[in-house]
């Protein structure tokens, strides 16, 4: 794949080894960036991607192009989340008990990505001790949990 082909296309985080979206936010707090060009990276010297809507870039293998018609099919399924919740399709209302349930269910834990540094947002996931230990046991290594400190 030549990297030079996804200039002006969206692109989302993946994470390096398995190639499965991780749900990463750019600098510009978006998950999803246009690539404006490429560089090579100061410090691993390798080729990264530069965006339109912020001064960051990002090594080439840790993103991926987006097609349009599956982020369309996925919203359409309810298929989006807010880094901790599931967003359920459009005109589907949740149910008191189920708001409820929502509610007294805060984050008390982080999951975070050791290959970013704090100041990239290198919080990956949010939720209980258990959410947490689950989402990072299906992801693999690189990632620490870490209680939230308020």
């Amino acid at each position: 794949m030549c990297y030079e082909d996804n200039i002006g296309k969206k692109v989302m985080k993946v994470q390096a080894r398995k190639g499965s979206p991780n749900k990463k936010k750019f600098k510009s707090g978006l998950y999803q960036n246009t690539v404006k060009g490429i560089i090579n990276h100061p410090i691993l010297d390798i080729p990264a991607y530069t965006f339109e809507e912020d001064d960051s870039f990002v090594e080439c293998r840790r993103c991926k192009p987006i097609e349009p018609e599956k982020v369309e099919r996925k919203r359409k399924a309810g298929v989006e989340f807010n880094n901790k919740k599931f967003n359920p399709p459009k005109g589907v209302k949740l149910t008191p008990e189920e708001k409820q349930m929502e509610a007294e269910k805060p984050a008390t834990h982080e999951v975070v990505d050791l290959v970013y540094h704090e100041d990239e947002g290198n919080i990956a996931f949010q939720g209980t001790y258990k959410e947490c230990m689950d989402w990072k046991l299906e992801q693999g290594f690189g990632y620490q949990v870490r209680p939230i400190l308020k």
